[in-house]
């Protein structure tokens, strides 16, 4: 399976990044030359940071030493980053010497830390020695401002020693904010920022790239006038891909695995989620994992993926909101309200029975996700806004407002009115159901026919429908839908008429379909 949504994506199916990975990679001969060329990347997460960097490293190994640590491999940021740092420089040389060996591997156990330090130190790398040593410190908690600077100057030293250059890059930057809150930072170092700020400009042999996705926080933190970082990175912002770029990952890779999604579902999928590549990753593998794709197979894949709660993309917005908003509530409620209408401040604060001033205060905490146009506030990512309507009342229907045809969302409409929960089923034989139709534990399974009096309906479709409503415990309804109207039976009292079932104006329909629901 070629998609992937789990890893960095490199190699041919790396995509309109050409441009961002070119300018990175100017940096090698420019600090060849003797200068530093510090790069930020911001961008969204998920929208391709992280599989750029990875590429970058990938080419410049061989040319110059290279490390990677991102601030949020963990959690929440802690004092382990140090330690992390300084054991991703060792073996980063490690590596480029071909030594089998390795620090990160070795910490898991003491014996073989110790004769990793022992096998390190017979490598005769005098500029390794401090390094050694301030990993034996903060293995016994002393992080002291001596101990700091040797771990942040040890790429500058080992860089000279060996006569080469070092490229440091830090993902989720932002986050080294949270280092300033320890103690053992605050006495010793100040302002992280600061402290980084003067140790980087002293060093000559390294260049630093650094990402984020909080993007807000980001350019205050690397263009804010007052800011340790101002004017120091050439900021570099990566958005989600052009459209021709999107249709062309989708169809390039599902043809490469011989499942080729057809031009309009791929409109359809662009439609729906926008052009962010993680997206696009995600709906591609789910999709190609049917055996046909078709129009039914891209209603089910995006269902689970998006509004099922144990879906894919449902858990990473869980996730990425969380670390948004934390526990708050109010503010949750109120990025729930915007996505399921724009509107002004005014109008948001009255349907949520707050002030202006209130709920101004709370989105200020979530730059990123909302934006602002002539005063109408709406959710920037449109397949964040659809997750967030699926948490409001609007949960009955929303996979068939999204994916539904006409006809299909009258009928979600009408039984969302006395209480239905109607989703696209995908446990039934392809083509018994469209829509599975949910009321306490009672579930009816539903087929959706647009058309006029009389309405032929083949034997087969009514027969399926009756085989497969028995064997999951359903009641089989056949929904059509005439004009702005809607009309209901109940497949099991259909006639047949030859290889036909025959629906007129005088068929008994369902007229409470609540009561149908729970009749035993």
């Amino acid at each position: 399976m070629f998609f992937e949504s789990s890893k960095p994506v490199t190699g041919k199916y790396f995509f309109d990044r050409d441009k961002e990975l070119e300018e990175l990679l100017s940096a090698i001969p420019r600090i060849e030359k003797g200068a530093t060329t510090y790069i930020a990347l911001l961008g969204h997460r998920k929208v391709g940071k992280t599989s750029l960097l990875q590429k970058f490293l990938e080419e410049a190994s061989g040319r110059v030493l290279t490390v990677k640590i991102d601030c949020w491999e963990k959690e929440n940021l802690s004092l382990e980053f140090f330690q992390s740092y300084l054991v991703k420089v060792i073996d980063a040389v490690l590596i480029n010497l071909e030594i089998p060996l390795s620090i990160e591997a070795a910490l898991l156990n003491k014996e073989k830390t110790l004769k990793a330090l022992v096998d390190i130190k017979n490598l005769k790398i005098k500029a390794l020695e401090p390094g050694i040593d301030a990993l034996i410190s903060i293995s016994e908690g002393r992080y002291n401002s001596s101990v700091i600077s040797s771990i942040i100057d040890l790429p500058e030293k080992l860089a000279i020693e060996l006569k080469t250059y070092f490229f440091v890059v830090i993902d989720e930057f932002q986050e080294i904010e949270n280092l300033n809150k320890f103690k053992d930072v605050k006495n010793n170092i100040g302002n992280m920022y600061s402290f980084l700020r003067t140790k980087w400009q002293a060093h000559k042999r390294v260049n630093y790239f650094v990402a984020g996705s909080k993007i807000t926080l980001m350019k205050t933190i690397l263009t804010r006038k007052n800011s340790p970082f101002f004017q120091h990175f050439k900021i570099i912002e990566i958005r989600c891909f052009p459209e021709n770029e999107a249709k062309k990952m989708l169809k390039i890779v599902s043809s490469k695995i011989k499942k080729e999604i057809p031009s309009d579902l791929i409109l359809k999928i662009i439609d729906i989620f926008g052009t962010n590549p993680f997206y696009l990753q995600i709906v591609g593998e789910e999709l190609c994992r049917n055996d046909l794709i078709d129009e039914d197979a891209l209603k089910i894949t995006v269902q689970e993926i998006l509004f099922n709660r144990s879906g894919r993309l449902y858990l990473y917005f869980e996730d990425m909101l969380g670390k948004y908003i934390g526990n708050s509530a109010s503010l949750e409620n109120s990025l729930i309200a915007i996505a399921k209408q724009e509107g002004t401040l005014t109008q948001k604060a009255k349907e949520l029975g707050i002030t202006t001033g209130a709920l101004k205060t709370w989105l200020k905490r979530v730059p990123d996700l909302i934006e602002q146009t002539s005063d109408i506030y709406k959710i920037k990512d449109q397949a964040l806004g659809l997750w967030l309507k699926n948490r409001s009342d609007l949960s009955q229907t929303i996979p068939t407002t999204v994916l539904g045809n006409e006809a299909e969302k009258l009928v979600a409409k009408v039984l969302s009115e006395i209480g239905f929960q109607l989703i696209y089923q995908s446990q039934a034989s392809r083509g018994a159901f469209d829509l599975l139709g949910i009321i306490t534990t009672q579930k009816i399974g539903i087929q959706v026919k647009k058309g006029k009096f009389p309405f032929y309906i083949k034997a087969k479709e009514i027969n399926e429908m009756k085989f497969w409503a028995k064997e999951l415990s359903w009641k089989p309804v056949l929904a059509v839908v005439f004009y702005d109207k809607c009309f209901f039976y109940d497949a099991e009292k259909l006639k047949q008429h030859g290889a036909h079932f025959k629906v007129e104006e005088k068929t008994p329909y369902i007229k409470n379909m609540l009561k149908f629901a729970i009749d035993r």
